[in-house]
């Protein structure tokens, strides 16, 4: 999982985690505002990353499909 704000994750498979970040190494972070001009600036913002088990992927796809929680999905995991 590669956390990009508190409210934007995005999951990959390992490999082409590696892949995203190396890219974003050189990358520059593009800003565009209605009332002022727009900003082009190496990316300082932090990029955190984290090891996500199968388990929870399955939770969260659970939890999507039918519309529960994931401790709901947890649950139901748990106790099958």
């Amino acid at each position: 999982m590669i956390n990009f704000r508190y409210d934007r994750q995005i999951i990959v498979p390992f490999k082409d985690g590696i892949a995203i970040m190396q890219s974003l190494e050189n990358g520059m972070l593009f800003e565009s505002h209605y009332s002022s001009p727009p900003s082009y600036t190496p990316i300082t913002d932090e990029i955190s990353v984290q090891l996500v088990p199968a388990e929870m992927v399955n939770d969260i796809k659970v939890a999507k499909l039918l519309n529960i929680s994931m401790d709901t999905a947890k649950s139901i995991r748990e106790t099958t």
